[in-house]
């Protein structure tokens, strides 16, 4: 069966501006629930998170509850964050644990090393950033260093951005990896994307990536077992961050294997529209949206830059390419407007 991409772009997507639920429907014979979750420490919240629930075992009909994990951070930034479990509809308090760090981003996956669900998720304290897993059964937990920060704001805090882009066994060794991707933003600090091993919760490598990731542009599990590798899509933000290998004026594409080294990059964009990866039908291959119609060598865009020419580097519209795990395109379309994601669906 043929699989084609189908495109959301900036020309096609309308704002909702205004969704009506019916609170007294009955929903006996409806695939959904309707469950009021009523929280009165809302005055006590500090920074928001990613997700404010995650149900790890739903109700079954039978008159089970659901089981629902919960995260907040305290609004005092010297205090824990509290990771609450509690049985629906009311979220009944099962069992509660703190973690002692402001958490910015949290998923939740099946530990192959214990079979069970695990909490993975991505803070920071003081000056430092960290990672935490916690089995919200046994409360068994465990806590990684990743990197230091300096304010350079004035606010006396440094206060980074941390998104946890996939968790997933991508070497195929039987054992899951987190990638975490630590922000600065307007601090100090290089930007770094981080690959951990879960089971042992250590550092199996980590790279300087100037160019801002997000779980929302795309990050992609290239899928070769006899070569493994991620690859992902940096994003053009202009804050004046740049490394050996990446500077945030221009949007990236780059494929990085086992031991952390860059073994494929290309320049895709001078601004961040259009710039987008996505997981194609097939192991091995991907969607990657652009605004270069070839995309460039990061040496030739600095050589043209050196040379008075960066106004050269326009770009010429909009493309998505289907491209390898060598990051080779496949085929290519224009595009009349900015992709802003890429999803499949049967063809015919």
């Amino acid at each position: 069966m043929a699989l084609l991409p189908l495109l959301a772009s900036y020309a096609s997507v309308r704002a909702v501006e205004r969704l009506s639920i019916d609170a007294g429907v009955d929903t006996t014979y409806l695939p959904y629930r309707l469950v009021t979750l009523q929280d009165n420490h809302e005055s006590n919240r500090g920074a928001q998170l990613n997700r404010l629930a995650y149900i790890i075992e739903p109700g079954r009909g039978d008159s089970s509850q659901a089981l629902i994990l919960k995260i907040y951070n305290d609004h005092r930034p010297d205090y824990p964050a509290i990771i609450g479990m509690g049985r629906s509809p009311l979220y009944e308090l099962v069992d509660d644990d703190a973690v002692p760090l402001t958490v910015r981003f949290w998923d939740v996956y099946r530990d192959n090393g214990t079979d069970s669900t695990t909490v993975c998720g991505a803070g920071h304290r003081n000056d430092s950033a960290f990672l935490f897993r916690l089995d919200p059964y046994t409360d068994q937990r465990r806590l990684l260093f990743l990197m230091t920060g300096e304010d350079a704001t004035g606010d006396s805090a440094w206060v980074p951005n941390l998104e946890i882009l996939s968790i997933v066994d991508y070497d195929y060794d039987g054992r899951h990896e987190a990638f975490v991707y630590v922000n600065r933003e307007r601090d100090a600090g290089q930007r770094t994307l981080f690959c951990i091993e879960m089971e042992a919760m250590r550092i199996e490598w980590q790279l300087e990536v100037a160019s801002p990731l997000s779980r929302n542009a795309g990050f992609w599990n290239c899928g070769d077992s006899t070569r493994p590798a991620v690859a992902f899509v940096g994003m053009c933000r202009g804050q004046g961050a740049q490394d050996a290998n990446f500077d945030d004026h221009h949007g990236f594409f780059a494929v990085v294997d086992t031991s952390g080294k860059l073994i494929h990059q290309r320049v895709l964009s001078h601004k961040s529209d259009g710039v987008l990866l996505a997981p194609g039908e097939l192991p091995g291959c991907a969607y990657l949206g652009h605004s270069f119609r070839e995309p460039l060598s990061y040496d030739s865009v600095l050589a043209l830059e050196r040379a008075g020419m960066a106004d050269t580097l326009t770009g010429d519209g909009f493309w998505i390419s289907k491209v390898n795990r060598e990051g080779e395109i496949v085929h290519t379309g224009r595009l009349d407007a900015a992709p802003l994601n890429v999803w499949l669906r049967p063809l015919g």
